[in-house]
């Protein structure tokens, strides 16, 4: 009997979550997916990414799935961002400027070796697609201590097509001075951005370089992808890796990509069936019912919570006195909210009651979504 040996094969840079972007493959959209106008320094659609905007232009963003023939030449991507100008500013003034922006978690980026003479080069790949061509940019900025930035260009080809782009940002001495440390903790580190219109204040810069100061977010070769109405910004598959090259795009499973995303928000929603659950708790007092949240997985950082706005879409449900609409949106209860859990407080108009009939203080109590609302809580821990 003979035995024949069989090589492993070598796969390069075979190494799990080397994307530093989260989210990058454009799956996760937990607050919406049809397009919703751009607020300056605000989360509005997919998941961690970041919209700006000053300046006399405005634009949507929206989640856009990708058919069979765009999956094919992008990588497998099924989902895209999809950037769509709405009102044009046809004349950029020096202080305008419009991008779209991911924060990667500082403690995230220890392994760039920023601030020491070990720092290293990043790797950018994503793919494209606009009706404008010619030369454009985005940028890299580092946030603690020092604030960096290194703007990179890329060109847009043939318009309404799918392209791949590929740009390494050489670490050099402004990165690596020890000024330029990146803190080991759970605020900014490092973002991408990828522009739509940079100002002349802003685009000072140098292609592929760190440099310091706040000026430096493109170079001169920045297309206006708000110049009209009918100019549109397609993007997916973006990675962050270290390194002066680029390996192929971490496909991770779906379950995966949301976890990561909840470290950030995290989302609850009923639906709209009878009076949805949020929970179970209790009645501090015939207008108070008290539930806790515990977050899984554990938040950045403790957040803020957003609602749908509207009292009458909760409810309070007590075994003595029924369903009672709330009177006020749900709220944080006091300073007990952490990065784990939370206690929030449902407000009715106080017909909360025990069992034998006195004021509902200790009485068992559940809060609800109203009958066949699509109630949520949102849980705000983004950078």
């Amino acid at each position: 009997m003979t035995q024949t040996k069989v090589e492993a094969p070598f796969v390069e840079n075979n190494v799990p979550f080397k994307n530093l972007v989260i989210n990058g493959g454009m799956k996760i959209s937990q607050r919406a997916t049809s397009a919703t106008t751009a607020v300056n320094g605000s989360y509005q659609t997919l998941d961690r990414y970041k919209f700006y905007i000053s300046g006399g232009g405005a634009y949507t963003s929206a989640q856009t799935a990708l058919s069979l023939t765009d999956q094919a030449t992008t990588g497998g991507q099924t989902h895209a961002l999809d950037i769509q100008c709405t009102t044009a500013d046809g004349t950029v003034a020096a202080g305008d400027y419009a991008f779209i922006m991911h924060i990667i978690e500082a403690q995230n980026c220890q392994h760039f070796k920023f601030g020491t003479s070990s720092a290293v080069d990043l790797t950018l790949q994503f793919y494209v697609k606009s009706n404008l061509t010619g030369t454009t940019c985005g940028f890299l900025s580092k946030e603690d201590s020092t604030y960096c930035q290194a703007p990179f260009e890329f060109t847009i080809n043939s318009a309404n097509t799918w392209e791949k782009k590929v740009v390494t940002i050489p670490a050099n001495a402004v990165i690596q001075a020890s000024s330029s440390i990146v803190n080991n903790d759970n605020g900014s580190g490092v973002t991408v951005a990828f522009n739509l219109v940079m100002g002349g204040n802003y685009d000072n810069g140098t292609n592929l370089t760190w440099e310091t100061g706040g000026a430096s977010y493109a170079t001169t070769n920045q297309l206006n992808f708000l110049s009209s109405t009918d100019n549109d910004f397609f993007i997916t598959g973006v990675q962050l890796e270290v390194g002066s090259s680029a390996s192929d795009f971490e496909h991770l499973p779906i379950d995966v990509d949301l976890q990561r995303c909840q470290r950030y928000l995290y989302k609850i929603q009923t639906g709209t069936q009878d009076y949805g659950s949020f929970g179970a708790g209790h009645c501090a007092n015939a207008t108070s019912c008290l539930t806790n949240i515990h977050f899984q997985p554990q938040m950045c950082k403790a957040p803020t919570l957003a609602t749908t706005g509207t009292a009458a879409n909760y409810s309070i449900y007590n075994g003595s006195s029924g369903v009672d609409a709330c009177s006020s949106v749900p709220a944080l209860n006091g300073g007990s909210t952490t990065n784990t859990q939370c206690r929030l407080e449902f407000i009715s108009s106080g017909n909360l009651t025990g069992g034998s009939g006195n004021a509902g203080a200790g009485a068992a109590g559940e809060c609800l979504s109203s009958d066949g609302v699509a109630a949520y809580l949102m849980f705000h821990a983004d950078l």
